[in-house]
Parts: C-alpha cells; sequence; structure tokens
C-alpha cells in the first residue's frame, strides 16, 4: 500500500487548523499527538523504494513534532512542516531531503535523530 493523498490532505487540513489555535496549548497537544499517530501510520505505508527517501522524511517529520516544544510552534516553522507533508505525496529524492534538512535549520528547527530507519 503507498500514500494516499485524501490522507496527506487530511495532515495538511489538520496543519492549516493549527495556525489559527497557536495560541492554546492544548490545541497544539491534541495536533501533536494526532500529526504523530498519522506520521506513524503513514510510516507503514511507505514502501522501502531504491532512491526513494519518503520513508526518511517521515521520521524526519516524527522527530520535528517529537522534540519541538509547544511553545515553539508557529506559523514559519508550521509551513516547513506542512511543504514536508506535501511532498510525501511524490517520490523524495536524497536532494530533496537534503533540502528539508537544510530548511529546518535555517528555520531554527533543530532535531536530534532519534529513530532509525
Amino acid at each position: 500500500m503507498d500514500i494516499n493523498q485524501k490522507d496527506i490532505n487530511n495532515m495538511l487540513g489538520d496543519i492549516d487548523k493549527l495556525k489559527n489555535c497557536l495560541d492554546y496549548n492544548r490545541d497544539i497537544g491534541i495536533f501533536i499527538k494526532k500529526f504523530k499517530n498519522d506520521l506513524n501510520i503513514l510510516f507503514e505505508m511507505v514502501k522501502d523504494d531504491e532512491g526513494d527517501f519518503r520513508r526518511n522524511l517521515v521520521v524526519l517529520l516524527l522527530d520535528i513534532v517529537d522534540q519541538i516544544n509547544i511553545y515553539e510552534f508557529n506559523v514559519e516553522k508550521l509551513d516547513v512542516i506542512k511543504d514536508m507533508t506535501r511532498s510525501l505525496l511524490g517520490k523524495v529524492t536524497g536532494e530533496k531531503l537534503d533540502y528539508y534538512i537544510s530548511l529546518t535549520i535555517e528555520k531554527n528547527i533543530y532535531v536530534v535523530r532519534t529513530r532509525r530507519i
């Protein structure tokens, strides 16, 4: 089974909803829990094809939502997460993965790799 456009669209909608609720820590906590659950499901769905780094990108997203402090969520960081999530619909090359890693650093989203693929 591969990633479904509907699943990604639902996740993107959740990100857009959160942008309007950043003043409410409870809503951020609910988002994090649901988003992590969705990412874990996607991780199981993604095929481990040669040259496709979508599993790596899912792991990076999981690390981000695990490690980012709820007080650090802002629209700019959510836009990065949204862009990364949207890219899961297509093939993720090594270059695209490197771009997202650089982008997270540029936007002050620092993560320590906690998972192995």
